[in-house]
């Protein structure tokens, strides 16, 4: 258990258990007394020995409380065989042997260095306390999950809880919460005592712990492992109780039986790896195990999802490895590559493998081959010129070092022409490449001149983060798809840190602190502070961050036409135009600027000279296809249209734009199948249910374009899809469907359930009165609206129905007795009829309010007021009816926008 060391630990362990088993197997008085001399063996070999006979007195009082509390015969009396007897024996020589232990250190405890304790020599009282407490939850939480094992806890390995907002704090709370609680359940049932393992657990893991907790004395470690063997007892035994009670309630679940499985499984793994760390002095120091290289494995494939720099990591611990035992493995015979080996070799051949694995499954993730880019993206790699590409490339590194150095020329897009191109070895940039270069193989060979010695093993980490990570970024390997990216200077930048902070070391030690050395530094370090806290105001907004970037990068064509797009969402047209031909007039051929720059010449009629060029350029750009198959429906150039379209979604077969665009062109009959496709892609949109409906209602196909209503507003109304828009075009739309063929108490019904819904608090009775009132309203309005036309007509009137809302009774103070007494004379008579004009009237009208309610009624979204001629000769206002004639609506208007699309 205890390896090389903590051996007097384990006799001490050995011994303590012997000493609580005999005093508790029996009440003979011998058997007490072995039992103390039992403790004093376990007090010899570790001073935690003590605390057998704190437990034996606890659980004996523990145990005989409900047969003693109430017993007048029992007294505290030496030579008794009760449970106080043998407390009392217990006691006395539990002081004896507190008193020989100090008389064998000589009357004073041992005296410790804040090396070995450092939280016991702080002077606040509550940094102590709030280190301590969290020291002991600590040491739980080891015995819970004992992954971060070490075999010296000393100088600092567990830094100090000086703030009482620290997070660590929540573990404390978390660990005494539970012993608080434990420790009530106990007390609660100490007359029963029907928990007696749960007492015994607790005690097991409290009373060994408390020399070690620093709260009797002052000990001389942080946390020590070798203390938990007895407290270990306890936590198996609360855990063993806890699983059998629990097996009891749930009656032998398959889940619980499953967890118990995986915590004894990962006790046994665990307990394994570490043995392995104990085999020998070199392998304890280095915890180099197996483990910890596939965690490392593991932790750079992780990295490599994110991002394919993730992969240096390996190469990196690659590097290091074989750097740092490069002194003690090269005359050394006996080490070989072997997969299995402990040695540097064997984890440098299971990284280069994992290395290998993973490039693999990386190419397999892009399915075998590279990402393609354009020279938008990257000038410098399109160039046909080797030299220049070469030359280019090795300024682009040193310019990446220069802006470790000098952070103050930052762009958040670097691409188009930012960086001109080196074409010339006359160019004078060419002076900070072999600067740059220089340092670096000046660096290199210092680091190999002192690679037996390895005394400056921070300027090797510092080159090696500052070169191996930014090598998937330098173009050397791969072509990539930017020119500068701040972004793959995280990791260089560490390395840059690592090397500036290590030569300030050496130069104050040679210059025995020099004033100028520390003015330097602090200028260096308040200057940084001021362009972080600069550039985090740049990117505060995204005007803010353009602004910046075009006043460091004004002739970078990306930037111009992302301020371009800026400018057009905030309504700055005339700005945005001059942005965009800027865009253009550095890169001509920049087809997204283009695209862009004819959504806003319309007027001028040049939106379809810049919509060819944009597919001049890229005859792939989808965007393009789209605003110019819009632009020529407008132009009512059909077939051109059509042809745009059905490209854009060859380029883009999820373009939902596109379908719904199509959607106007189509013949009736072919619509079928654009909005099947639209159900397809978008399954959770409201607005393509509701368009299918109209379609079927237009073909006559009523039910089923109420079913089609009905998912429309159970899509608008969910929560996960909900919208307020939906709910009211989507209920009107089954509404009027239902109207117009007379189902008049499912239009009350739909709308009796839309109040409960939306009710605003509204009781039902007055939601329902609501209903009935909207349901009478429009047929009074009908009927009005009826009624209030000439008698006589030469010429049939039509008109547009309208929505309820819409509906105007004109008032002409003519006809106002005349409709009041038809009126009531409809609505107290119904089977009765009127006189022969007035009938023939009504009739006829009757006729053409119903006869066509067998067809389907199409209600156009926008609404168009006509007018006819009243008797009188005056122009009015005419009364919604419904008509005789069908009138269809719009295609679809709502839902197919008239603004051309973008590109970001």
């Amino acid at each position: 258990v205890a390896g090389v060391v903590g051996r007097a630990d384990v006799l001490a362990c050995l011994f303590f258990l012997s000493s609580v088993l005999l005093y508790h197997g029996s009440s003979g008085r011998h058997r007490v007394w072995s039992s103390i001399a039992l403790a004093a063996l376990s007090m010899l070999a570790k001073e935690t020995g003590l605390t057998a006979l704190l437990f034996n007195v606890a659980f004996d009082l523990y145990r005989c409380w409900s047969s003693n509390r109430f017993s007048p015969a029992l007294k505290w009396r030496w030579r008794s065989e009760s449970s106080y007897g043998r407390v009392l024996r217990a006691l006395a020589a539990l002081v004896l042997l507190v008193g020989a232990r100090l008389a064998l250190l000589q009357g004073s405890l041992p005296a410790f260095s804040p090396q070995d304790n450092p939280p016991a020599f702080h002077p606040s009282f509550s940094v102590r306390l709030m280190t301590f407490c969290y020291l002991a939850a600590f040491n739980w939480w080891l015995l819970l999950c004992p992954w971060a094992l070490s075999h010296d806890w000393q100088m600092g390995s567990v830094p100090l809880v000086t703030s009482g907002w620290d997070p660590r704090n929540l573990l404390t709370c978390a660990a005494f919460i539970a012993l608080i609680a434990l420790s009530c359940r106990c007390l609660v049932d100490l007359e029963l005592q029907r928990h007696t393992p749960a007492v015994v657990g607790l005690m097991l893991l409290v009373i060994p712990y408390l020399p070690a907790s620093n709260l009797l004395v002052t000990v001389g470690f942080v946390v020590a492992e070798r203390v938990l063997y007895i407290p270990s007892v306890g936590s198996v035994i609360i855990t063993v109780y806890g699983v059998q009670l629990m097996w009891r309630r749930s009656f032998g679940s398959r889940l619980l039986i499953l967890g118990v499985a995986v915590l004894v499984a990962g006790g046994v793994a665990r307990t394994h790896l570490r043995n392995r760390d104990w085999r020998t002095r070199e392998t304890l120091l280095r915890s180099s195990g197996r483990h910890r290289v596939w965690s490392s494995i593991a932790l750079a494939a992780l990295s490599m999802l994110a991002k394919e720099t993730g992969l240096t990591a390996l190469l990196f611990n690659v590097a290091f490895d074989l750097y740092r035992c490069w002194s003690s493995n090269r005359f050394s015979p006996a080490l070989k590559w072997r997969w299995r080996s402990e040695s540097s070799y064997g984890r440098v051949l299971r990284a280069l493998a994992a290395l290998v694995l993973l490039v693999g499954a990386r190419l397999a993730l892009l399915q075998g081959s590279l990402p393609a880019f354009s020279p938008q993206d990257n000038p410098p790699a399109f160039h046909p010129s080797f030299s220049v590409r070469l030359m280019t490339f090795c300024y682009l590194a040193a310019f990446n070092w220069w802006l470790l150095l000098c952070p103050w020329a930052l762009s958040h897009d670097w691409q188009m022409g930012s960086v001109p191109l080196v074409t010339s070895g006359w160019d004078p940039r060419n002076l900070l490449t072999c600067a740059a270069f220089i340092a670096l193989i000046a660096l290199s060979c210092r680091c190999l001149v002192d690679l037996e010695l390895q005394r400056h093993t921070p300027a090797v980490v510092g080159l090696m983060l500052l070169v191996i990570p930014y090598l998937p970024a330098s173009n050397l390997l791969v072509t990539v798809g930017f020119v500068v990216a701040e972004r793959v200077l995280y990791i260089p930048s560490v390395g840059s840190v690592i090397i500036t902070v290590y030569g300030v070391q050496l130069m104050w030690r040679r210059s025995f602190g020099s004033r100028l050395l520390i003015l330097g530094v602090a200028v260096l370090v308040a200057g940084g502070v001021a362009r972080t806290h600069l550039r985090n105001r740049d990117w505060r907004t995204r005007e803010t961050l353009l602004r910046a970037d075009l006043s460091v990068l004004p002739h970078n064509a990306k930037l111009h036409y992302n301020f371009a797009n800026f400018l057009k969402d905030i309504e700055q047209q005339e700005n945005a135009i001059k942005h965009y031909k800027e865009a253009l007039k550095l890169w001509p051929s920049y087809a997204s600027a283009h695209n862009n720059l004819g959504t806003l010449v319309l007027a001028s009629g040049r939106a379809e000279h810049h919509f060819l060029q944009a597919l001049k350029y890229n005859r792939d750009h989808v965007n393009a296809h789209y605003n110019l198959a819009k632009l020529y429906r407008k132009k009512n150039r059909i077939p051109e249209s059509l042809k745009m379209l059905e490209r854009c979604i060859s380029l883009e077969p999820r373009f939902v734009q596109a379908y719904l665009e199509l959607l106007l062109l189509k013949p009736e009959d072919e619509k079928r199948g654009v909005l099947d496709k639209l159900l397809e892609l978008e399954p959770r949109n409201w607005e393509h249910y509701l368009l299918y409906g109209n379609w079927l209602k237009d073909r006559g196909l009523l039910p089923l374009a109420l079913d089609y209503y009905t998912r429309a507003m159970r899509l608008s109304f969910s929560t996960a899809h909900g919208s307020a828009r939906g709910e009211v075009v989507s209920l009107r739309a089954a509404c009027l469907a239902l109207r117009s063929v007379g189902q008049y108490s499912r239009v009350l019904q739909l709308l009796v359930r839309w109040h409960g819904v939306r009710g605003d608090g509204q009781p039902a009775s007055r939601r329902v009165l609501a209903a009935r009132a909207w349901r009478l309203r429009s047929e009074l309005a009908e009927r009005a609206a009826l009624y209030a036309r000439p008698r006589q007509q030469s010429t049939p009137i039509t008109s547009t129905c309208l929505h309820h809302s819409h509906l105007e009774v004109p008032v002409d103070p003519n006809k106002l007795k005349q409709n009041d007494r038809i009126l009531a004379q409809n609505t107290m008579h119904s089977g009765a009829t009127s006189n022969g004009a007035e009938k023939n009237n009504v009739n006829e009208n009757n006729c053409q309010k119903f006869e066509h309610r067998k067809k389907s009624v199409s209600l156009s979204s926008h609404y168009k007021l006509t007018h006819n001629k009243s008797e009188s000769g005056q122009r009015q206002k005419s009364c919604p009816l419904h008509k005789k004639k069908k009138i269809k609506d719009p295609e679809f208007p709502p839902f197919v926008s008239d603004h051309l699309i973008k590109t970001y």
